[in-house]
């Protein structure tokens, strides 16, 4: 009999033919997960309030659409956010949530995949290479969450990111009390298609790979920055990439800390 997993490998092989995705090889079982990935996360009085698309840094700020295979056997459509990394004028990588590029659950590589820019008069990118955390797989670890795509796309001739502009990021600014903010595109504000939505918050207790804070968050702002928003040398400097709420009556979001490991897969995709 034919395994399951091997129907999956088979399937993700065609898939990144079809689509022309360059992608690394599922892993070899599936698990459920058992945080709440992207769950509402508003906390207390919501303190989310639209930001300018056309303002930087909400240009390096890029809604990304895909489809997804989920655990009941059917492709659905899904959405996340993402955040340009690297220099300004050279960067062609969008970071996000490894549950953006990669389903732990079903070992499958998301597909049909898109990086809209620059809001209602948006540049569709089309994805030429996912990347995840080499651990962000089976078991599903959130520590090890985050991922990246490489985009086909020359506005201009140029790179993205010489249109866009990009995010630092730093493995310092996780102490408790530490000012932050987070933009992405939340499903529940979408009556306006494109608009951006920021939270501005404080970071709380946190582990060596976990940042919490108490930013409001809402579906579809998996993956976003969790940024400082003045830093010399760093500009938005982002601290943490968004994904998680852990559940009812608590009063933080978390996401993947920038820590030293991640900084380096960072750096060595924005460099690819």
């Amino acid at each position: 009999m034919v395994s399951r997993f091997t129907v999956r490998r088979v399937l993700a092989a065609v898939l990144a033919a079809i689509t022309g995705l360059t992608v690394a090889q599922a892993p070899a079982a599936a698990v459920s997960l058992t945080e709440n990935i992207g769950t509402q996360a508003i906390i207390g009085t919501d303190g989310r309030y639209p930001v300018d698309p056309a303002a930087y840094p909400a240009t390096a700020t890029v809604l990304l659409t895909f489809s997804y295979y989920d655990h009941d056997g059917q492709w659905k459509a899904g959405r996340c956010t993402g955040w340009v990394s690297g220099h300004h004028d050279r960067s062609t990588t969008i970071i996000t949530a490894g549950h953006c590029v990669y389903g732990a659950e079903t070992g499958i590589w998301h597909s049909n995949y898109h990086v809209h820019v620059g809001g209602p008069n948006a540049i569709i990118c089309p994805a030429r290479v996912l990347y995840k955390a080499a651990r962000w797989g089976v078991p599903p670890v959130p520590e090890y969450d985050y991922g990246a795509v490489k985009v086909d796309c020359r506005p201009s001739g140029q790179p993205l990111g010489q249109l866009t502009g990009a995010y630092g990021y730093s493995t310092n600014y996780i102490f408790a009390g530490t000012a932050v903010r987070t933009q992405g595109f939340p499903n529940d504000k979408q009556s306006t298609p494109w608009l951006q939505w920021a939270a501005d918050g404080v970071v709380g207790p946190s582990t060596a790979q976990r940042l919490s804070y108490d930013n409001d968050t809402f579906f579809g702002q998996n993956g976003s920055p969790v940024y400082v928003p003045a830093v010399p040398g760093c500009g938005p400097c982002v601290t943490a990439i968004h994904g998680y709420h852990p559940g009812p009556n608590l009063n933080f979001n978390y996401g993947v800390r920038i820590t030293t490991e991640v900084h380096r897969d960072i750096r060595n995709w924005t460099s690819l």
